[in-house]
């Protein structure tokens, strides 16, 4: 099961190019609570954890737009007002 998640994670890393809405930036436990209320509200979208330290952030979607990531950005900040959006750079 492991091996799945890391699996997951990895391909949602590989888009280079790719928006995504950060929601969190903090403490671990903050972060995997965060993590598990935006996997409850919004079922359609992908999010991970990831350490950038010395904080974990909560980051969401891939998307491959600044469009589609502004609409989403939209919805979700209508429950994570601290969202923003973001481009990692690798």
């Amino acid at each position: 099961q492991l091996l799945i998640e890391k699996r997951k994670i990895n391909l949602s890393l590989a888009i280079e190019n790719a928006y995504k809405i950060q929601i969190f930036n903090g403490s671990n436990e903050l972060a995997k609570r965060q993590l598990i209320m935006f996997k409850q509200e919004f079922t359609t979208l992908d999010a991970i954890l990831v350490f950038n330290s010395p904080n974990y952030k909560v980051w969401v979607g891939n998307f491959k737009n600044r469009l589609d990531a502004e609409r989403n950005l939209i919805q979700i900040k209508k429950k994570f007002s601290n969202a923003l959006l973001i481009k990692p750079i690798r």
